[in-house]
């Protein structure tokens, strides 16, 4: 039997500060693909170093699972190399273990796939009666065909937008079939189509729209990509949990991500027999994605200006907490935290969270970040760095110290 580390093929060396798009770009000039995320500006060294889901992790794996070596400057200022046979325990914990932990990384080794032809289309359902309670229910449905999504070869960014007394509530979606073509990912869809179309009366509506095929991998990512800046500063916060088989058709689902979707929630089917490949302990991300399918994140945003109140704003998507609003922040995160959040805990109370879309205030981070492979990350970093060089909020080592009034205080 191989070793779950070992790898004859393609590969590529990105410094850690290069962007996903510019990665992906030089791949496939070569007829590869790697795992990237939906955004081509994100960086390289904090996708990896947080996981790295995808939708190509589905049937590939995470980002992180990719990686065949690294340079890292220590705590002590040693500059190493790590892989599977040098320093394997560095090696294990950067792969997942968070930035500002261990040290700084300089560049990544990680595997390059051959690239595929992939498909896509939308995929979009609501009542157009405004019945909202119908709604839910279509979303319970649906629920709980991602494990046979996965299986087929079909993966999704996705999301709820929540509706109101003048318009109703989305779900919609980009789902798409790797090494698929049109017809065949359409093929998969169509009977969830159906089923939401005939089951509901005219309470629910779906539609396939905008079915397309791409020569790669690259070309789809290339025309996603807005062209609209980035946005700078802005004040909100993520939450998010891995949801298993057993979350995913848990009986009390239809309330709970009612409860969670105050204000929205992705729900990104990027999870299936790719991540399930590696066991728990392969590195340091969550076992959750070794079991889970759906990777579902909600987020918390306040008032736009110092004259709406919390009660007119805070939970209205595309609107900003004010700079510097203390009150405002402390209503988001206590929302996030006790209210949206804590459904998505309720609902998957055994998984966890992806760490790149994790809250700073999760309660017990350590379980929800690392689960088993905690006590393993926090021995390795004890051992590297017993002065806590590095320092971050909710990162490993981080219970250690105490912020008091802006000063790091031990405990």
């Amino acid at each position: 039997m191989s070793h779950p580390n070992a790898y004859k093929g393609p590969a590529v060396t990105a410094a850690a500060g290069e962007n996903l798009g510019a990665a992906l770009a030089l791949a496939n000039q070569h007829g590869t693909m790697v795992i990237v995320g939906s955004s081509a500006s994100v960086g390289v060294g904090g996708f990896l170093t947080g996981g790295g889901q995808s939708l190509l992790s589905s049937q590939k794996g995470l980002a992180a699972d990719a990686v065949l070596e690294l340079s890292v400057v220590l705590p002590s200022g040693k500059v190493i190399t790590a892989n599977a046979c040098e320093h394997p325990d560095i090696f294990w914990a950067i792969r997942g273990g968070g930035g500002s932990t261990l040290g700084v990384v300089l560049n990544f080794t990680f595997k390059a796939f051959p690239s595929e032809p992939v498909s896509s289309l939308q995929f979009v359902f609501e009542s157009p009666t405004l019945n909202e309670d119908k709604f839910w229910q279509a979303v319970t449905f649906m629920a709980t065909q991602f494990p046979m999504l996965a299986n087929a070869g079909v993966t999704t960014f996705a999301g709820i937008a929540p509706g109101n007394s003048a318009s109703p509530a989305i779900f919609s979606g980009v789902f798409q079939g790797t090494n698929q073509s049109a017809a065949q990912t359409a093929a998969v869809i169509q009977p969830l189509a159906d089923h939401l179309n005939s089951s509901y009366g005219a309470d629910i509506r779906s539609q396939i729209t905008d079915v397309q095929e791409y020569a790669s991998y690259h070309d789809w990512f290339r025309a996603q990509q807005s062209e609209a800046p980035t946005p700078l500063g802005v004040d909100l916060a993520f939450a998010s949990r891995i949801l298993d088989e057993k979350a995913l058709n848990h009986p009390n689902f239809t309330a709970l991500i009612r409860k969670a979707a105050a204000a929205g929630v992705a729900f990104n089917g990027v999870a299936g027999p790719g991540t399930h490949a590696y066991p728990s302990d392969f590195n340091v991300v969550t076992p959750a994605w070794r079991t889970g399918y759906v990777h579902a994140s909600v987020f918390i945003i306040a008032c736009e200006s110092e004259g709406e109140t919390p009660a007119d704003g805070y939970l209205v998507v595309a609107t900003l907490w004010p700079p510097f609003n203390a009150t405002a922040k402390a209503l988001a995160i206590e929302t996030l935290t006790n209210d949206t959040s804590a459904a998505l805990r309720e609902l998957a109370p055994d998984t966890g969270s992806y760490l790149n879309e994790a809250s700073a205030y999760e309660p017990n981070f350590q379980q929800a970040f690392w689960g088993s492979n905690y006590p393993r990350l926090l021995g390795i970093k004890k051992a590297l760095d017993p002065r806590d060089v590095f320092w971050c909020q909710a990162c490993a080592g981080s219970e250690r110290w105490e912020e008091i009034d802006g000063v790091l205080c031990r405990v």
